[in-house]
């Protein structure tokens, strides 16, 4: 096997659109590792199986600082990029905001999300009897979500959301660095605003707290604002679109334990996470015989983790009955997505009022018709065209 293609390149297949990429199935079931061919021509390694994939991301020897901080206009990298701290400067940092990620903290914002969720529903419901339900909602209300959780006024809401539309889209040509720049400049202001007038919000609480400049807090935002929406959104857009072809979560959100349980294997099913989590080998490494060398990137593949038949049973079908809590949707180790109890909140009242106010809810066009984002960042649908 020559080496493989990252998503989006020719040359990769999936059985259906809730399928994950059938060359990287391959990978898992036979050698476990495989040779990456990145855009860049750096060499790579493909991590694939599930025992694998958790091991590399708890070993400290596999390093997230392969995360680079982009650099900003001066030159200089942002300060405190969170996705490239390692060891202790990454564990101080953590210390700083895991006492706001906590499940108890992620329920107490419950009602907060509900509101947020109705008021987009309802703002859907007045389109008539038809709409696209990504852009009118699966894109929007995650995009409020995190935004009021970080006290992001609405004014800026709009201009952090349209740069969040060029980091995750697709477009080669589209400049990242440039939107990243924007969301930067305009979130060192709002953390200056928030250090004179605190509010009921995560940013101001991190600033209270602790010995944070404000650059560092700019940071925090930046990379919050960034994990909190896209992936909540492509989660809820294949959720939906898995819903109305398969009837798979028809009467699934009536009760508490139900509900959770269908997140859980929601967010285990569905391949959103496409190409999955880079590490850096800071020493020569040996995984299933192969040499991996130091400095040579590993991409541990989540979603294709996620489905592995040697760890799940019954891998390739949707069961929330036989409930999965153990899947690496949200990474594992140190760097364990911060959000994740707020994610697991968030999809459960989403779905919950979604199924709840529009029983109806039907795919206005065929399967097939549904435009879909194949891309190194993410997978999922781009448009939802539905009809109630």
């Amino acid at each position: 096997m020559g080496d493989l293609p990252v998503p989006g390149a020719e040359g990769l297949t999936r059985r259906c659109p809730f399928s994950v990429i059938e060359e990287y199935e391959k990978v898992r079931d036979t050698s476990g590792v495989a040779p990456l061919d990145t855009p860049s021509g750096r060499p790579a390694w493909l991590l694939a199986s599930f025992e694998e994939t958790k091991a590399t991301l708890a070993d400290p020897r596999f390093a997230s600082a392969v995360n680079e901080p982009p650099p900003l206009d001066d030159g200089n990298p942002i300060p405190g990029w969170f996705f490239g701290l390692d060891g202790a400067e990454h564990s101080r940092y953590r210390k700083l905001l895991t006492g706001q990620f906590t499940m108890r903290a992620a329920r107490k914002a419950a009602p907060r999300i509900r509101a947020i969720v109705v008021e987009h529903l309802e703002q859907m419901r007045r389109q008539g009897s038809s709409a696209d339900l990504f852009e009118a909602f699966a894109w929007p209300a995650p995009a409020r979500v995190i935004c009021d959780l970080l006290g992001v006024p609405r004014d800026m809401e709009a201009l952090l959301t349209s740069q969040i539309e060029i980091i995750d889209g697709d477009d080669p040509r589209a400049d990242r660095l440039g939107a990243m720049q924007t969301m930067w400049d305009a979130l060192v202001g709002l953390t200056a605003a928030k250090r004179l007038r605190p509010g009921d919000d995560m940013l101001s609480d991190l600033l209270a707290g602790n010995d944070v400049s404000d650059q560092v807090g700019a940071s925090f935002a930046l990379a919050l604002r960034i994990a909190g929406h896209a992936p909540v959104s492509h989660v809820v857009g294949m959720g939906v679109l898995y819903h109305l072809t398969e009837n798979g979560l028809d009467g699934r959100f009536g009760d508490t334990g139900r509900r959770d349980a269908t997140v859980e294997e929601l967010l285990r099913f569905l391949p959103t996470n496409n190409l999955g989590v880079l590490r850096l080998p800071t020493e020569d490494v040996q995984i299933r015989g192969q040499a991996l060398r130091a400095g040579q990137p590993v991409v541990a593949s989540l979603a294709v983790a996620n489905r592995d038949p040697a760890r799940f049973e019954d891998a390739e079908s949707f069961r929330p009955e036989l409930r999965h809590p153990s899947h690496l949707a949200f990474g594992y180790g140190p760097h364990q997505c911060l959000g994740h109890n707020f994610a697991r909140v968030e999809l459960g009242v989403i779905f919950e009022e979604l199924f709840g106010r529009f029983p109806g809810l039907r795919l206005a066009v065929a399967l097939d018709e549904v435009p879909m984002q194949d891309s190194a960042q993410s997978y999922g649908v781009t448009a939802l065209p539905v009809a109630w």
